[in-house]
């Protein structure tokens, strides 16, 4: 058809009366003779009656088309069946994960575009395991948090047990209890990209105010004291981090494991005998942390005052410790999924007043001070 209105519009220039069926193109076949080709233009009278013919069918199908476009817009997508829907919902939450997840890689990743560091101090809020606030750059952090512990313990024993002695029982003396075992309040952040500080207090300790053997209600009252109060400058040549105040000293995995990960209430025995117990494990001091590039190998030494309260206080000018640890991890594997972790400390310590002897007579010490050296 649109031959045919091709042909018509160069052929009605000089045959406008001619009849269309007149001017069909013949074919020959092999033999020469004529083969007359089909035409729908053998209908028509003349070439005009053919562009009529043409211009109409193209205004049909642009109405066709025009219905077409107003029908589809009118109709409602029908609903995936129920598998399909629970498949992409799946896929839509994977999909959400798998985001999230390079969404946080990406935000602990600097901007690729050069910046001056601390040009940008304006902070944006976000809850991510407590309320921090940071720049688009991350020179500047700060994070607010604590944690809050109560222990409870009841006993209970037949009448035979709790009898006194000379009665034939035990009299174990066992109370129920409740005690606020850690009350902190914690703040941490970053300045400038390279300094970094925390500060946290504990407001439930308690002191023997008449010195008594063991802790009683009347006898007692609360003190908030320091755990970690320290600043720290990064990537220094060498050093590594440089950190100073008040701090755990790196002596034993358990002691630097934080409370919030204990798998029982309280730390092991053997742990406490020899880690915090009267410091509550926080000592003032300085240290160095470092680490090689793979990060599968580190080390810590500081030296550290062996002070006897909570408070990071000591008025003795003896009492130092140098305290040192080395880490290697020879498996690590799943980002840390799968690891092996060997861990050794030492530290050579000053006791702040213990002596080798005293005097027999005035009872003053005599001799050179102890030196204790332990490792873990």
């Amino acid at each position: 058809m649109l031959v045919a209105a091709a042909i018509a519009t160069v052929v009605m220039v000089g045959f406008g009366s001619a009849r269309a069926a007149d001017l069909l193109v013949i074919a020959e076949s092999a033999d020469g003779q004529g083969v007359a080709l089909p035409s729908a233009a053998a209908g028509f009278g003349s070439f005009a009656e053919v562009s009529e013919a043409v211009q109409a069918e193209r205004n049909r199908i642009s109405a066709l088309e025009a219905r077409l476009q107003q029908l589809e817009q009118g109709v409602e997508p029908l609903p995936a069946p129920a598998a399909q829907q629970d498949g992409a919902a799946k896929k839509d939450k994977n999909d959400k994960k798998d985001g999230a997840k390079e969404a946080g890689k990406a935000a602990d990743k600097k901007p690729a575009e050069p910046y001056e560091v601390g040009s940008d101090k304006k902070t944006s809020t976000s809850w991510a395991d407590g309320l921090q606030a940071q720049s688009a750059n991350k020179d500047f952090r700060v994070k607010i948090g604590g944690r809050t512990q109560i222990d409870t313990a009841a006993f209970s024993a037949g009448p035979g047990p709790n009898q006194q002695p000379n009665q034939g029982g035990l009299d174990p003396g066992l109370d129920a209890t409740v005690n606020f075992r850690r009350a902190r309040f914690r703040i941490e952040g970053r300045m400038y990209e390279l300094y970094d500080f925390a500060a946290e207090y504990d407001f439930v300790n308690q002191i023997n105010v008449n010195n008594e053997v063991y802790p009683t209600e009347k006898d007692t009252g609360p003190l908030t004291a320091v755990t970690d109060l320290w600043l720290q400058v990064r990537e220094l040549p060498l050093l590594g981090t440089l950190r100073v105040g008040n701090q755990k000293d790196p002596f034993g995995y358990e002691h630097l494991t934080s409370s919030r990960w204990l798998n029982f209430m309280e730390r092991s025995f053997s742990q406490d005998a020899f880690e915090g117990p009267f410091n509550n494990g926080f000592v003032p001091g300085i240290q160095m942390l470092n680490s090689n590039e793979e990060g599968n190998l580190g080390w810590q030494v500081g030296e550290f005052k062996n002070v006897s309260n909570p408070f990071g206080f000591s008025n003795s000018s003896g009492g130092s410790m140098t305290v040192g640890r080395l880490v290697y991890l020879p498996v690590f594997e799943d980002e840390g999924r799968k690891l092996i972790h060997l861990g050794l400390s030492g530290r050579t310590m000053e006791p702040r007043r213990q002596y080798t002897s005293f005097d027999n007579q005035t009872g003053l010490p005599i001799g050179d001070p102890i030196t204790a050296v332990r490792f873990r």
